[in-house]
């Protein structure tokens, strides 16, 4: 059965309610147990039994104000440690990756191991719809890899070294597409707010361990305060562990089902179950498994492929992953329990290991339906065509976009105009606004005469954005002030510049506070229906030649989405301002909602989205999902076959 993901992000949304809920009990479960520690532990109880009741005579300080004070310290200092933690991560996955020092890998690496992974991973990407991610190697022996980062624009996947060295190409494509199924079911926020929470509880055992620890002191009237110090500290780090224990407890209850469904979907995008399997059973069958041995590493440890560390006994029930044996199982009905030697993958890309799963083609059914189907998950028909599609580039444009100055480079070169004025003036206001090597990038580029086909466009704009990472909120600026001033050069905006446009918001509103999307949720579609209307009358404007047939698709658009009363707009009221001031007013809709929203503009685009040399009504769609901060796949053509 096909996964929803956007059934999955509401999943994820409810989990965070869940994460937030668990956490509030673990803390007043820790209050109650630091009470009951020091209570007994001080000898606070024997004044409560003093016949005088009398809490405040000559109790050596100890007394209940003191616990509240403690009670008061404890939760601080939780709280406090979350608070830092998750602020420390907001700059999304490089700072988890660098916290793990986990260490960039690009395409001169010269590694081919390297070189493979960064391939499976952009060619997940494009069928995604989602900005290629930044790779990370960590410097671990054990078979494991990770996604973090806020939303896909910030996304990273680090990479363990043992596992380059011990899995195939399929193998990884296999793990690599089930940490593709947490960026796209919205489990990355979800990941890094957990590691908050975890922090914090965990910095109370190590402030505790800190304090059992007091020095002694020469005379017994120095000592006696460090004494007790010494026990306050004790009682707080068996707290701590307490804590530690509260912890576990609330990962195990979040992330198991979560590894089952990202199993299920890694199987549904590569189509081949032997890849994630194969990749478990390497996993099993290595001497050090999924180990990792990063100081770090408990607090993210949820977020990794497989548990990071040997659980024995009772302590299984505490993990964040599900038992091995029991993921091989559901991916492999007929393995027969016993773990192969371990080996060790050469990096080559063999014809057989690159071929993976992607070469198995889904069931093809109507083409609206395909295409409403391939808005929610992904197929190995669009791996396939990623796959396709990514071959296809021409040499110089592909290596451009592999680099921070080339990138930068492409995203200007795209928004060229074919008319040679406009381009010198284009060209000329660049030489003063942009940087000296991007503009050589750019010129070189412009040299050649190397030339972007209009189906190209989108999709190297995909793979080019991620480069844009690390840029400061200035840069970010002078760089969407240049996108802006390229595509207003002719006075006019086409809808590639409009989709280019949006995807340069979408990947820089994390650095441009002012481009950040609304927070506010809408509960219903109808509450925005004139804006969905004016979408779904574009969508079927460009789909349809004639008024006749946009009013049906139209009118099968609002069927799809149950919107009544709305009427087909005509294409004279739709320029790109209006679509555009249209697309902002549903930039709110929650998850379920943009599912109908977008299952309503496919029906629209028809039949026409999955033939081949349409580009248009993938720059709308692409446009339309960038605004709304929605992946949207790539689509198969109609009656393609997969590549060789």
């Amino acid at each position: 059965m096909a996964m929803d993901f956007f059934a999955a992000q509401d999943c994820a949304r409810r989990n965070t309610t869940k994460l937030f809920v668990l956490f509030g009990v673990a803390i007043l479960l820790i209050l109650a147990f630091t009470d009951l520690v020091l209570f007994y532990g001080l000898g606070l109880h024997t004044l409560l039994a003093d016949s005088s009741g009398d809490m405040s005579a000559d109790a050596g300080g100890w007394t209940l104000e003191f616990l509240f004070w403690i009670n008061l310290a404890v939760l601080l200092l939780i709280l406090g440690g979350t608070a830092y933690k998750i602020s420390a991560l907001s700059g999304g996955g490089d700072a988890v990756a660098h916290m793990l020092d986990g260490q960039p890998i690009f395409y001169d690496d010269p590694d081919p191991a390297c070189r493979r992974l960064l391939n499976v991973v952009d060619e997940m990407a494009l069928a995604a719809g989602v900005p290629a991610p930044q790779v990370y190697l960590l410097p671990e022996a054990g078979i494991n890899a990770f996604a973090a980062g806020f939303e896909p624009s910030d996304t990273v996947v680090g990479v363990t070294a043992g596992a380059l060295e011990h899995l195939n190409r399929e193998q990884l494509q296999g793990v690599i597409a089930h940490e593709f199924s947490h960026i796209l079911s919205g489990d990355m926020r979800l990941n890094v707010r957990m590691a908050g929470v975890l922090h914090g509880i965990m910095l109370l055992g190590l402030i505790g361990r800190g304090l059992s620890h007091s020095d002694n002191q020469e005379s017994w009237e120095v000592r006696r305060p460090s004494i007790r110090s010494s026990l306050v500290g004790l009682g707080l780090m068996i707290a701590g562990y307490f804590g530690c224990l509260c912890g576990r407890l609330i990962k195990a209850a979040i992330c198991r089902q979560r590894e089952y469904l990202a199993d299920a979907a890694a199987v549904q995008f590569t189509r081949n179950p032997g890849g994630i399997g194969g990749a478990l059973l390497q996993i099993g069958a290595s001497g050090k498994g999924g180990q990792l041995r990063h100081r770090n590493i408990e607090q993210m440890s949820h977020a990794f492929f497989c548990n990071t560390e040997e659980h024995l006994f009772f302590s299984r029930l505490l993990a964040a992953h599900p038992p091995l044996a029991s993921r091989i199982k559901r991916l492999l009905p007929d393995w027969d329990g016993v773990f192969p030697q371990a080996a060790s993958a050469g990096p080559e890309e063999t014809a057989a290991s690159g071929q993976g799963g992607g070469g198995v083609r889904s069931g093809a059914g109507p083409a609206a339906e395909a295409a409403m189907l391939s808005a929610s998950f992904l197929s190995a028909g669009q791996l396939a065509a990623a796959r396709a599609l990514k071959k296809s580039f021409p040499k110089l444009l592909h290596q451009a976009s592999r680099n921070p100055y080339s990138a930068h480079a492409l995203i200007f070169f795209l928004l060229l105009d074919e008319c040679h004025e406009i381009r010198a003036k284009q060209l000329a206001c660049l030489k003063d606004a942009a940087d000296q090597s991007v503009h050589a990038e750019l010129e070189r580029l412009v040299q050649s005469g190397v030339y972007a086909r209009e189906e190209h466009k989108v999709a190297l704009a995909e793979l080019a954005l991620p480069r844009l990472r690390g840029l400061s909120a200035r840069q970010a600026r002078i760089f969407l002030d240049n996108v802006q001033a390229l595509i207003r050069a002719d006075g006019k905006v086409s809808l590639f510049e409009w989709c280019l446009g949006k995807m340069v918001i979408q990947y820089l509103h994390t650095m441009l506070p002012e481009y950040r999307p609304p927070k506010s949720r809408l509960h219903e579609l109808a509450a925005v229906g004139e804006a969905a209307a004016v979408v779904f009358s574009a969508c079927a404007h460009l789909s349809a030649d004639q008024e006749k047939k946009a009013a049906t698709l139209f009118q099968a658009a609002c069927a799809e989405t149950g919107l009544s009363g709305q009427q087909l707009l005509p294409a004279s009221a739709l320029g790109l301002a209006v679509v555009d001031r249209a697309v902002d007013a549903l930039a709110s809709l929650a998850p379920k909602e943009q599912a109908r929203l977008l299952a309503g503009c496919m029906r629209c685009l028809g039949d026409d989205f999955e033939t081949a040399g349409k580009p248009r009504q993938w720059e709308m769609l692409r446009g339309l999902c960038a605004a709304l901060g929605i992946p949207v796949p790539l689509i198969p053509q109609s009656g393609a076959a997969p590549p060789a």
